[in-house]
């Protein structure tokens, strides 16, 4: 069925391909790999802007969240936004005590939010009035109740983006009042004309009367819905849009530009894990597949594992772990940091993770070592030599740690001598080197140890005591930290399966074969991609979980493990740049050109009365990424040529022009590796001294440079990046590489273009108008530098015309039927010019 909405494809873009016309029909399958845990569903989207599918929810108090604590999040249409993820924008435009009669008391169409409602230009409309109509002084005036919905109805259809408008009936009101909110009215009144309204226009209904009807529990007093009763009046709604927008299962497309929107639906007590197409891995809830080839796609979903509890309190900055690792039988393992890393600085989270699993046997026993930052005790900050470390294990892996005085809350470990500030072994407090001991009947299998740090001044801790201490898992953490690290409780003599797997686009070597195998065998791993056009992207367990980035790794067998490489098509990276605010998007390049043979060609021109980027942008929170993507076109041999960007660059507050502080990079993957490396990176501009309010960008409308092509590079297709950003330092000369190292550029913009290298000989020009440049790639004949007009006559040997055009740009490209021989005439106003094309 037809599904009027827009959208972004964003993070949820599965492979950053630009849309396309479909050729050829294909089939899409969802399925589940447990349908007792999860179901999936398939809907169709036109995916023709590049935005969110846009929900707006118009309503009174029951839409605005009246009651409901961080309503913004809580209320109905932020928790529809919740379950419906990245893909969807979902705005709540309710207001309290307003009615859909024109002459009710407070009518909804007199409010602000009703026209912010319309500028948003919405997909998707849902409507829930009628509540407040139903007090007697309104309802008198019920006969233009219907008139009324229709004035809405209308005015939302006339929207340019054509929304599909759900009509919702009032909720049942457990505290009616016949002198005020009427429960009779409601039911009896209300609800059947919204309903033969819905029926009369085509509309699809949301009857939210007959999920909260008879369940008071819902309401917080008797009116409102409480957290709960709003979030299931979301689930009702989504399952209303999935019902109502969904296609067959297994889809099948035969034509036309559409995306397909794939949305798991997850069973109590379970949980979402991934989406896989048997190939990729995809962690995110929601995906868009635009591809144009058939694929079943597989929702994992797991059983939700009960929580541990974790504490509460507070961390001091200056105090961490620069590493901490376990030893047990003779191996390291890295929990914090490495062998040769430290980290050097604080997480900024109470609760923090050993990053691998420390397997051990029953019975045995492992050790836990530490090195921390220890800083100089000042007026503010204390040395963490108070520190108490609190361990606990869960050794029966109930998902508790067992309350006081059991054997899984462990004894403390550390205290300081005194609270003078001057004790010198403060490190021994804190600087971990301590044996535990694992029980002969532990639990086998993955189970949790906690270290609580904490000053130790709560009363819970026993501070000022060696013994005798008593303290719980969740207790409060005085400026500290508390760290999770996962055991894998085997048994002696225990051995463990492995096998390792690649997708079709590359192999596996490992110096042993799949099997089972002693704990603690060491096997490794090395990916090895089909060919040079394609890379190594991670390895990932059977679960979808990243194991490691490199392409040959090693690891000690401690668990049953399927290990698979995965690899894709070489591509390069999408950049992104972060603004400190969303009012900096008002610098950005408005112009650039290049020359070549002695003319100036205009690459883009977006003018300058633009106060925003004014090209592709995407908005994800505060980052925002601008690209444009057009052809710089070179006659085979050019050595260099010279390259111009203007700027835009408002002033904005406090902050000096928007470019003062950006430096300048180009960037041209010569070489085709997918990587900008070495002679590729452009020396950047940059700019001595620490004030910025002292440093102009470069040419007062933008910045100018001449481009070496390497000699003998040939004729091909080659991606180069202008990038614009701030160092942290910005007297620093390695900065591009520091910025791609992640993918991000700091206040800045990153434009991509592609540079054109034309077939060396192949055309021969005997034109008496040298302006024209003409260029043969891929069996297309590329004409640039025409005047509007010209008449173009394509011929082949024997003088037949094979193409006759008359040129309506500057630009103009034509396909050639076949390789040979070719007379290319161009004429206007009595100038002729002459090619002969070989290729």
């Amino acid at each position: 069925m037809n599904v009027f909405f827009r959208i972004l494809v964003l993070s949820i873009l599965l492979f950053n391909m630009p849309f396309s016309s479909f050729s050829r029909s294909y089939t899409v399958k969802v399925q589940s790999n447990n349908t007792d845990m999860g179901s999936v569903d398939i809907i169709r989207v036109p995916t023709t802007e590049n935005r969110k599918i846009r929900i707006a929810c118009l309503g009174n108090s029951i839409t605005y969240g009246y009651g409901i604590p961080e309503r913004e999040k809580y209320a109905y249409p932020g928790a529809m936004q919740t379950l419906l993820g990245e893909a969807f924008d979902v705005r709540n435009y309710g207001v309290s005590g307003r009615t859909l009669l024109n002459k009710g008391d407070y009518p909804y169409k007199n409010e602000p939010a009703y026209e912010e409602a319309k500028n948003f230009q919405p997909d998707i409309v849902l409507i829930k009035l009628g509540t407040n109509d139903t007090k007697p002084w309104n309802w008198r005036y019920k006969d233009e109740f219907d008139p009324n919905y229709m004035e809405i109805i209308n005015e939302l259809r006339a929207l340019p983006s054509k929304p599909r408008i759900y009509l919702c009936t009032a909720l049942f009101v457990p505290a009616s009042d016949p002198n005020a909110i009427s429960e009779d009215r409601v039911r009896n009144e209300v609800n059947p004309l919204v309903k033969n309204i819905a029926k009369r226009e085509s509309l699809d209904i949301i009857d939210f009367y007959s999920v909260t009807y008879g369940k008071p529990k819902l309401y917080h007093d008797g009116l409102h819905p409480n957290i709960q009763g709003a979030a299931l009046m979301a689930e009702y709604a989504v399952t209303r849009l999935k019902e109502t927008l969904s296609v067959s299962n297994p889809y099948t497309v035969n034509k036309g530009t559409e995306g397909l929107l794939l949305i798991p639906t997850v069973k109590p007590g379970n949980e979402f894990v991934n989406w896989s197409d048997g190939t990729h891995i995809y962690s995110q809830k929601t995906l868009l597949y635009t591809q144009n080839k058939s694929v079943t796609f597989t929702a994992t979903f797991k059983i939700k594992e009960k929580s541990y509890c974790y504490p509460i309190g507070s961390t001091e900055s200056s105090r961490y772990l620069k590493k901490l690792w376990a030893e047990v039988n003779g191996n390291r393992v890295d929990l914090i940091g490495t062998a040769t890393t430290d980290i050097v600085s604080h997480p900024g989270k109470l609760c923090i993770a050993g990053e691998n699993i420390v397997a051990v046997k029953r019975g045995g026993s492992f050790t836990l070592k530490s090195v921390s930052n220890n800083p100089s005790p000042t007026s503010s900050v204390n040395p963490i030599r108070y520190t108490v470390i609190l361990p606990f294990a869960d050794w029966n892996g109930n998902l508790e740690f067992g309350g006081r005085d059991t054997n899984e809350s462990l004894p403390m470990i550390g205290r300081a001598a005194n609270s003078s500030q001057t004790d010198a072994d403060a490190m021994a407090v804190v600087n971990l080197n301590k044996t535990f001991a694992v029980p002969t009947d532990a639990k086998l299998g993955k189970t949790h140890f906690r270290l609580n740090y904490t000053d130790g001044w709560s009363s819970d801790v026993g501070y000022g005591t060696t013994t005798g201490v008593t303290h719980t898992a969740c207790s409060t953490i005085a400026s500290g930290l508390s760290v999770e690290i996962i055991l894998n409780i085997i048994e002696d003599g225990a051995k463990f399966s492995f096998a390792s797997l690649a997708g079709v686009d590359g192999r596996v070597e490992t110096n042993t074969l799949d099997g089972k195998y002693d704990a603690f065998k060491e096997i490794t791993l090395k990916a090895i991609p089909l060919d040079d056009s394609h890379c190594f992207v991670n390895w990932t367990d059977g679960d979808g979980n990243i194991v490691s980035s490199k392409a040959e790794f090693t690891f000690k067998l401690t668990q049953d493990v399927i290990y698979k490489a995965n690899f894709e098509k070489k591509s390069y990276p999408k950049l992104t740049h972060y603004y400190i605010s969303s009012r900096q998007a008002n610098r950005f390049i408005n112009k650039a050109v290049y020359t070549v043979t002695g003319v100036t060609n205009t690459l883009f021109d977006l003018g300058t009365s633009f106060s925003v980027i004014p090209v592709n942008t995407e908005i994800n929170g505060t980052a925002m990424v601008s690209y444009l993507n057009p052809e710089i076109i070179l006659p085979y041999g050019t050595t260099s040529f010279p390259f111009t960007c203007f700027s835009t660059h408002g002033t904005i507050g406090e902050l000096n022009n928007e470019l003062g502080w950006c430096n300048q990079v180009v960037m041209i993957d010569w070489n085709k590796d997918f990587v900008f490396s070495s002679s590729e990176i452009y020396a950047p501009t940059t700019f001595p001294g620490s004030s910025i309010s002292s440093h102009p960008f470069g040419l007062a409308s933008g910045y100018s440079r001449t481009i070496t092509v390497p000699s003998g590079q040939k004729s091909d297709i080659y991606r180069m990046y202008v990038m614009y950003g701030e160092p942290a330092d910005i007297n620093s000369l390695t900065w591009p590489a520091e910025m791609l190292k992640d993918g991000s550029v700091r206040h800045g913009n990153v434009y991509e273009f592609n540079i054109n290298i034309g077939l060396p000989g192949g055309i021969e020009n005997s034109n008496n108008n040298p302006i024209i440049v003409a260029y043969v790639f891929n069996n297309t004949l590329y004409l640039n530098n025409l005047e509007n007009g010209s008449n173009i006559d394509i011929m082949d040997l024997s003088g037949r015309s094979i193409i006759r055009r008359k040129a309506l740009s500057a630009s103009e490209c034509y396909e050639l039927p076949a390789k040979g021989a070719y007379i290319i005439n161009i004429q206007k106003d009595g100038q002729r010019s002459n090619f002969k094309v070989v290729y």
